[in-house]
């Protein structure tokens, strides 16, 4: 990982470059089922305050926008497509934090990015693992991790 790249910008700045006005969460990777962008989606009915913003191509991206629509949070959820490195610690350093839903991960860059940003990560236990035995779970058992220290919640 590159931290002359990815370390943290001047985040108001940001939040203006890429029209973020409220609070707002990631959601990165390839636009497959495993990765749980459907269970941050799904999870927006119960916070009305956050917005959402998911980084990344695939086949996924026709459903999760029904989803998002079904959901009552079409207006909350904005779909960016791949982005090169830089866009992405742009996006980073904008934002309030990551979320990770994936069934099952290994250490994700995005992780590793993301902390180097200097923004909070919250996981699914199955993020946290390699095991390709874990299952998928919509509660969230969490942790919370910055570039200066960690903390469970769960």
């Amino acid at each position: 990982m590159d931290l002359q790249l990815f370390r943290p910008i001047e985040r108001e700045a940001g939040r203006r470059s890429l029209g973020i006005s409220r609070t707002t969460l990631l959601s990165v990777g390839h636009l497959i089922p495993r990765k749980g962008h459907d269970l941050v989606i799904q999870g927006l009915r119960w916070l009305p305050e956050l917005d959402l913003i998911v980084i990344g191509d695939g086949p996924e991206r026709e459903a999760l926008g029904a989803l998002a629509r079904e959901s009552g949070a079409a207006d909350r959820v904005r779909f960016v497509g791949s982005l090169a490195q830089e866009e992405l610690r742009n996006y980073f350093g904008a934002a309030d934090a990551l979320v990770l839903a994936s069934s099952r991960e290994g250490w994700a860059n995005v992780l590793l990015e993301s902390m180097a940003c200097g923004k909070s990560t919250t996981t699914t236990s199955g993020a946290r693992s390699s095991s390709p035995a874990s299952t998928r779970r919509p509660a969230f058992e969490t942790s919370v991790a910055t570039a200066t220290g960690s903390a469970d919640a769960r």
